[in-house]
């Protein structure tokens, strides 16, 4: 039996329904593997994905080749004491066809249009990439391209499937070689292209409907381009269109002013957000200046602040409270400094003191780390670290380690740790 006697698609791609003999299966993993005589499912294979569907009620989930044999995973056994009924899920098929189609017209044309050739190719689930052999493509070049490929489509010029001899190849106008030296299938679009391909295509280029670029990336040695054929960009289509109309609804604008309503609207939030970077700025430096105001005072002089924050939103709002309380002391001479605050289930601290400080900020840190089972770290002159806010099982503490009990007892947390920080520098 010949290979398209056993392989249906290579003939027809739009045979759907077919009647085979079962000649083995077997089951691994709680999949069936049946191979049959004949089959019009085509294979994962040259970019192209698996079809699937049914043989008789079982339900064809994978389809590959294994030594030149193809095979159905099924999600149960066939019988095998007559002919079987095959069932091609016709709409991924049919869309398989159109991406596939669409592929070989888009690569034609941008080897036609730019000269790049094409290194790679996969269909996926929801684009298609084609791998072009060109270091970068402007806008321009990929519009350029896509008008040439979508002009192809509406000539509606014939795609032919023929097998060939080696022999056979120098009449063909071939972009690249074949990748078999037997059962060479060629591919061809009339006018535009021959191709060594295994895949299924539609007879005439008009049902790939059209080919969409939408978007392109710089890859090593190439660009990948991303693209949508037929139904699929027919929906990608829709999809965009909803979204520009609700954009239009919400900032009640046409859709030639849209781009430029939200161009103001940008600019209105980057002009809020610079206001409220500087009003937030005018109260740290208050509410530092009210810190330094009460700082108490070691016998060495030296001016300490240790208090717990409140309304932070992140734990990076410590650097500019601290950093607030710096610029202030140091106007006073040498400084100590604890901030605390209690964000998303747990105390952030921080410490800072100033140069020849008898003692380091992270042996600071370090004193409450162990007291409360936190963890943290820096060096000499500022550290940082933070402790777990939910306690630990009641019967796991320790009751007369008021340590313990501090690190079982998250009510009051930043508190008690501010109290820990002043115990051990004064």
């Amino acid at each position: 039996m010949t290979i398209t006697q056993q392989r249906l698609y290579y003939t027809d791609s739009t045979l759907t329904e077919f009647s085979a003999a079962v000649l083995d299966q077997f089951e691994e993993a709680g999949r069936w593997h049946a191979r049959l005589n004949r089959t019009a499912f085509y294979p994962t294979s040259g970019g192209q994905p698996h079809d699937t569907g049914w043989l008789n009620d079982s339900q064809v989930l994978d389809v590959y080749v294994l030594d030149g044999e193809v095979y159905h995973v099924l999600d149960r056994p066939l019988p095998t004491d007559g002919p079987v009924r095959g069932r091609v899920d016709w709409d991924r098929r049919f869309d398989h066809m159109q991406q596939h189609c669409g592929q070989h017209i888009l690569s034609a044309c941008f080897e036609q249009v730019l000269g790049g050739r094409t290194v790679g190719f996969h269909l996926g689930e929801t684009v298609v990439t084609a791998d072009i052999e060109l270091q970068q493509l402007s806008p321009h070049q990929l519009q350029a391209v896509e008008l040439k490929a979508n002009q192809i489509v509406w000539e509606n010029r014939a795609v032919t499937a023929t097998f060939v001899q080696p022999q056979d190849l120098a009449r063909f106008n071939l972009r690249q070689p074949p990748k078999v030296s037997h059962d060479i299938r060629i591919v061809s679009i009339a006018g535009l292209e021959d191709n060594p391909c295994g895949g299924t295509h539609p007879a005439f280029t008009g049902q790939v409907g059209q080919v969409k670029i939408l978007g392109a990336e710089r890859l090593r040695n190439a660009t990948r381009v991303y693209f949508v054929c037929g139904k699929r960009a027919l929906l990608d289509y829709a999809d965009k269109v909803q979204v520009v109309e609700e954009l239009c609804k919400e900032l009640s604008t046409g859709q030639g002013d849209l781009a430029n309503s939200v161009q103001k609207m940008k600019q209105s939030i980057l002009t809020a957000q610079k206001a409220e970077l500087r009003w937030q700025q005018r109260a740290v430096w208050h509410e530092a200046k009210e810190m330094v105001r009460q700082a108490s005072v070691r016998r060495d002089g030296r001016n300490v602040v240790c208090t717990a924050l409140e309304s932070l939103t992140q734990p990076q709002d410590l650097k500019s409270y601290a950093n607030a309380i710096v610029d202030l002391l140091k106007e006073k001479g040498e400084y100590a400094i604890a901030l605390v605050a209690e964000l998303d289930g747990r105390v952030h601290l921080l410490t800072a003191v100033s140069e020849g400080a008898p003692f380091g900020a992270r042996d600071w840190l370090q004193m409450v780390m162990e007291q409360t089972g936190g963890k943290g770290g820096g060096n000499a002159r500022a550290a940082q670290g933070s402790v777990q806010t939910s306690p630990v099982e009641p019967s796991a503490v320790d009751a007369s380690d008021p340590s313990a009990r501090l690190a079982s007892e998250p009510v009051n947390r930043a508190s008690e740790v501010v109290n820990l920080f002043k115990q051990a520098i004064f």
